[in-house]
């Protein structure tokens, strides 16, 4: 019991600046898991998955005019927050995602049907030229251009 009365004794003596807190023990809270946006973890993933569903149920990405604010309006976010969730979430920026979606969808529809024309494709997902089409295209299939791809798939079909 001694030994308690001095260490609450100890802890009342002013530093040598005045200040009684710094004596204090320190007790920490557990408080949630937050990222450097200020965002819990589990609100993240939260916005992470509506974002998919925006981008894969509802295939926003597939309207040229897409753009970030867009998608921040159907979220519900400030648009700076939308992009540092995606670039934190998804590990690329804005017009990355969705021009990876854009992508994804143009390789099934080569793949489901040999009749479409290229540029039909790039306009159903969600591109205006084909500069841009041909470029995110190659990004994202290993430096395929549409053409390689159909040409590759052809040559598959053919030995199948």
């Amino acid at each position: 019991m001694k030994s308690l009365s001095k260490k609450i004794h100890l802890t009342q003596e002013r530093n040598p600046d005045g200040d009684y807190r710094s004596q204090l023990p320190k007790i920490r809270l557990k408080e949630p898991s937050v990222d450097k946006n200020g965002v819990s973890k589990e609100l993240a993933r939260d916005i992470k998955n509506r974002i998919i569903t925006e981008l894969e149920i509802n295939e926003h990405y597939t309207n040229s005019n897409f753009k970030m604010e867009d998608l921040s309006k159907l979220i519900g976010l400030p648009k700076h927050q939308t992009s540092k969730i995606i670039n934190q979430e998804f590990g690329m920026d804005f017009n990355s995602l969705v021009n990876k979606y854009r992508i994804e969808r143009a390789r099934e529809l080569f793949l489901s049907q040999s009749d479409f024309q290229i540029s039909d494709v790039m306009y159903d997902v969600g591109f205006n030229n084909s500069t841009t089409f041909n470029r995110a295209f190659k990004k994202y299939t290993d430096n395929l251009t549409p053409t390689d791809f159909l040409a590759i798939q052809g040559a598959l079909y053919q030995n199948s």
